[in-house]
């Protein structure tokens, strides 16, 4: 069984797919897949992530603002309030995602993205919940913030991160790697640099979708049934057989997200 540990099923592409993401989750829950993590990007999000978190069995949520919609909360002090009260439901499992984006120059201004991030951390510290994290073109403030944090849980999201910044965070054990379907890419120099020196009880995989759909699918609406490929990839880098790999990221999201505790 597999386990998509950063998912976003509420993703308007998903209408696009006959029957929707409700039909898609069907379809994937009856084959290989056993866990999705729905990652939110706004407090709006969160509820939906949610909702389909209470819709099916194998499905959590992670409540949380990411760096390019924090424009569109109403402040930080009322996101944190509409995200403690949502950490009290049962599927919720993680805050998420957060972190900072300098990418696109439209994106919220630096230092609101470091409130939101700073406030989701603090929550995290508050509560015991893990981090869903994303950095974009930031990984020195990214990384900045989180050492005064060493005590939170982090998932380092579809790391785009150096080999060498990927030691860094996992001199700490509360430090953990996720892979996307770009560690399949041609062009995935970094990743794959990244996943040699990943001890195997650190190392998590995602698909990000509906987005980063690995190869020999790009180009299609991403989906968890697609995971398999970043999961071969990552056994043969790992140099693992194909089902222990499995067996070993499935235990260490299950670990992580604190399920079947």
């Amino acid at each position: 069984m597999l386990f998509d540990t950063h998912a976003h099923y509420f993703d308007e592409r998903f209408a696009e797919i006959t029957g929707g993401a409700e039909k898609l989750l069907e379809d994937l829950f009856a084959g290989d897949i056993r866990y999705i993590v729905n990652a939110a990007t706004t407090t709006r999000d969160s509820l939906k992530a949610l909702a389909l978190a209470e819709k099916f069995e194998g499905c959590y949520a992670a409540v949380g603002v990411h760096p390019e919609n924090c424009d569109e909360e109403e402040s930080v002090g009322e996101t944190v309030a509409r995200l403690r009260a949502l950490l009290k439901r049962p599927k919720v499992v993680a805050i998420g995602e957060t972190g900072l984006d300098y990418h696109w120059q439209n994106n919220p201004p630096r230092e609101k993205q470091k409130e939101y991030f700073i406030a989701q951390l603090d929550l995290a510290r508050e509560t015991g919940f893990p981090v869903v994290v994303h950095g974009r073109d930031a990984h020195g403030d990214v990384f900045e913030i989180l050492s005064r944090y060493p005590d939170v849980v982090c998932i380092l999201h579809s790391f785009s991160g150096s080999p060498e910044t990927a030691r860094q965070y996992l001199m700490n054990r509360n430090r953990y790697i996720g892979f996307s379907g770009v560690l399949t890419y041609k062009n995935a120099v970094q990743p794959v640099e990244v996943a040699k020196i990943v001890p195997a009880d650190r190392m998590l995989s995602e698909t990000d979708c509906p987005y980063l759909t690995p190869v020999p699918w790009r180009g299609k609406i991403n989906h968890s049934g697609y995971m398999i490929e970043t999961v071969k990839k990552l056994a043969e880098i790992k140099q693992l057989d194909l089902e222990e790999t499995k067996r070993i990221l499935t235990e260490n999201a299950k670990r992580v997200f604190r399920i079947d505790r």
